[in-house]
């Protein structure tokens, strides 16, 4: 595939990565934000989970495809994939866990209270994975992209260095955001 292909392809599902920490980042910070009763809240948060696993599940087939087609890898080879597998499987159990523990069957007060603040730090860790993950995803294609020829210094790669940081900023604050009363 011709690098400008290529280049199309990764901005495609760097573009869907990003949406996803989008929804993400809405769902953090729903019950802090949204000027709605707390079951308003919780059914935000809910959707916004489901949706950005709706628009994060066709991304992984995706990049499975579209390595396939390339050959550009032989699959789960470094970091980044076994990060996003693994972001993938956690964001799914702590989806599930929270639905059965907060929505239905709905367990007694108290003991969704014990549970409350593990989910709160599992689902901050999760999303600090995510954002972990989207790095490593940058600084590989960055490298791959250099090694066919992109220039090191060009728009192309401040572009995806900036993307990077941004990210990681944005990260901090949203954590910060959650934590801080």
């Amino acid at each position: 595939m011709e690098k400008e292909g290529m280049l199309n392809k990764t901005v495609k599902v760097e573009g869907r990565t990003l949406r996803t920490i989008f929804l993400l980042i809405q769902a953090i910070l729903a019950y802090k934000f949204i000027p709605l009763k707390h079951g308003g809240q919780k059914a935000v948060h809910v959707a916004l989970l489901g949706i950005a696993m709706v628009i994060g599940a066709p991304g992984i087939y995706a990049i499975f495809k579209f390595q396939k087609e390339t050959r550009t890898s032989r699959g789960m080879y470094s970091l980044h994939s076994w990060l996003g597998l693994s972001t993938i499987i956690l964001f799914i159990f702590q989806w599930v866990i929270g639905l059965c523990v907060f929505l239905y069957p709905r367990l007694p007060d108290k003991r969704r209270a014990i549970f409350l603040p593990r989910h709160k730090i599992a689902g901050l860790f999760i999303y600090g994975i995510a954002i972990f993950t989207a790095v490593t995803g940058f600084t590989e294609k960055l490298l791959l992209f250099e090694v066919r020829g992109l220039n090191q210094f060009g728009a192309e790669a401040m572009l995806v260095n900036a993307t990077a940081v941004i990210t990681i900023l944005f990260g901090m604050f949203v954590v910060l955001s959650a934590l801080l009363p």
